[in-house]
């Protein structure tokens, strides 16, 4: 009822219990949800009209563009990205949802992001890694159970991503890799070696 109301772009399905202040949320089944974001008509921020167009990116939302992409629900996450979301949105330390599903394995999540023309290099300010440096490290240092990170590194390598990034201290992926030694042997195929101390 809701969507045919306000138009299929007015809603957005997600899993979200609750909402910022302000937003709407018309509840349908247990785990989904329309969320509608309202916005100002006028300088005076007391009056408000309830938007037809797609919600503003808000720091919530893209909080749920991360969590998707941590979670590798790739086809949630498709709808946000379809429905205006950025899809290299920054997150604090300029990390986008490409690091994090990296990070996390989420094959699914890289792909769809690669679809939609996620940007491959770039570098985020904590560590200095590249997405494909957060699947190296991820896959060692804080491995997701079911997180594919051959499949991931495979992935990011066959879409061209540059496979010489050291990070601030000075790593190569193959450092970060660690122990894992499906991973290690991808990156040995693409050409990184060793590093020399």
């Amino acid at each position: 009822m809701w969507a045919s109301l306000w138009g299929p772009r007015r809603t957005i399905p997600c899993g979200l219990s609750t909402a910022p202040a302000g937003w709407r949320i018309f509840r349908r089944w247990r785990t989904y949800c329309w969320i509608t974001a309202p916005i100002r008509t006028t300088a005076n921020p007391s009056t408000t009209r309830w938007s037809r167009l797609t919600p503003p990116v808000s720091a919530t939302g893209a909080g749920l563009v991360f969590l998707l992409a941590e979670q590798g629900r790739a086809e949630a996450l498709t709808v946000l990205l379809d429905q205006g979301f950025p899809v290299d949105f920054p997150g604090p330390d300029g990390e986008t949802p490409l690091h994090v599903a990296a990070w996390h394995g989420q094959r699914a999540v890289v792909e769809a992001l690669l679809a939609r023309g996620a940007a491959l290099e770039t570098v985020e300010r904590q560590f200095g890694c590249t997405p494909l440096g957060w699947a190296a490290h991820g896959c060692d240092s804080w491995p997701n159970p079911h997180g594919d990170y051959p499949a991931v590194v495979r992935t990011l390598l066959a879409a061209g991503v540059d496979s010489g990034m050291r990070n601030h201290w000075g790593e190569n992926l193959l450092d970060l890799a660690g122990t894992n030694q499906a991973v290690a042997d991808l990156l040995r195929a693409r050409g990184v070696q060793d590093r020399d101390d």
